[in-house]
């Protein structure tokens, strides 16, 4: 008759040490941006590409950075935490999460290093066959345009990409202030706008026209027509 009781407040006890390691393993998710502006000093967690790594046998130096900014954070690696494994996985343009306390630096140029207490890899990379190895040349703007999806990786285009996004911003706090309406006009359209510019047809493969209608779609090249059919009034784009 007891064991019903029993075995409820041993499942109850498990569940509520289960929940205590869980708690006590919760560490804070940060970007590499917010380590070096919040005085944060308990466990945290930030991922990011390695830009630079230096290995020595009983410490191991990253550079990591995850395109929030142009700073890059050092991750200390004590010894404990290295193997040989590990170690051969820990290469530029790797990506990888670090779990440990954010403390300051006796480096003077940077204001704090993150000491690790956890490391994981999340995506190796052979840097030899990397497309952007700082030590390849030739790694111009048409060369960059061949690997759109890795771009955002180099640090000039990293940076643009952060001013880009300040200038939208700043585009929309103006026109909400003064009480326009965003509308987002379509990037593929059967109108030539204004007829004056040179358009882009948009061809598909499965249907003698795009829209299946017998017309031809074009990539636009002004939201002007689409805002002043909206007759919205005030309103505005960022698509044209």
């Amino acid at each position: 008759m007891l064991a019903m009781p029993r075995l409820k407040l041993l499942t109850s006890r498990l569940l509520h040490q289960r929940s205590q390691v869980h708690l006590a393993r919760s560490v804070t998710k940060l970007s590499v941006k917010e380590a070096f502006s919040n005085p944060h000093r308990d466990e945290v967690s930030i991922a990011g590409w390695i830009r630079h790594a230096r290995h020595q046998k009983k410490v191991s130096f990253l550079h990591i950075t995850d395109g929030m900014c142009h700073q890059r954070l050092q991750i200390v690696i004590p010894g404990n935490l290295l193997t040989k494994e590990l170690t051969s996985t820990l290469t530029y343009g790797a990506s990888i999460k670090a779990i440990g306390k954010i403390v300051d630096s006796p480096n003077p140029k940077q204001p704090v290093e993150l000491v690790a207490s956890e490391i994981k890899l999340i995506g190796p990379c052979d840097p030899n066959t990397y497309v952007f190895n700082p030590n390849n040349k030739g790694q111009d703007g048409e060369f960059q345009r061949q690997h759109l999806h890795m771009r955002s990786k180099r640090h000039e285009f990293a940076a643009l990409l952060r001013l880009r996004a300040i200038c939208k911003q700043a585009i929309h706090d103006y026109f909400q202030k003064n009480d326009y309406l965003q509308i987002d006009t379509p990037i593929l359209t059967s109108n030539d706008c204004e007829g004056g510019g040179e358009v882009f047809q948009v061809n598909s493969a499965a249907k003698s026209s795009y829209f299946g209608d017998g017309k031809a779609a074009y990539l636009t090249v002004s939201g002007q027509l689409h805002l002043e059919a909206c007759n919205a009034g005030k309103a505005f784009t960022l698509i044209v």
